[in-house]
């Protein structure tokens, strides 16, 4: 076989193996398209669905004003709660809590970590990311 011939065979078989990986890229988007759109209908009406209901569509918003436990991720598969906190703001440039004074080799480290009060008014700073949940502490009789 001629090196011309040997050639224009590699290309063609080239060419067809192109073909096949975008064939198939296309229908692996098609596929993907299908299985978010399956998974946005099911909650069109921007409410989740647990155990196969709609739940009901009201929206909450934090209370500032009571005190929460608040549920902290540690490392590996621990968490740690911290308990009967008031929740003051957030650290940064944006913050009420700027005046607070942070290394400033940080380099932006401490910027928008959640600012929580102690019942013995110290204070308590967590990075969002850890934050597991907020629950809310039973006024006090």
């Amino acid at each position: 076989m001629s090196e011309d011939k040997q050639a224009k065979t590699a290309r063609k078989w080239f060419k067809e193996r192109d073909f096949a990986f975008l064939l198939g890229g296309a229908v692996a988007l098609l596929i993907l398209q299908g299985v978010i759109s399956q998974v946005n209908s099911s909650t069109a009406n921007g409410a989740p669905r647990v155990a196969g209901q709609a739940v009901p569509n009201e929206q909450f918003s934090i209370d500032f004003g009571r005190r929460y436990n608040i549920v902290v991720a540690t490392y590996g598969s621990q968490s740690r709660t911290y308990e009967n906190l008031k929740i003051l703001g957030y650290t940064g440039k944006q913050s009420a809590e700027a005046n607070v004074p942070m290394p400033s080799s940080s380099s932006g480290y401490f910027e928008k970590w959640l600012v929580a009060e102690l019942t013995d008014k110290r204070r308590v700073y967590f990075p969002l990311n850890q934050i597991s949940y907020l629950e809310e502490v039973a006024p006090s009789k």
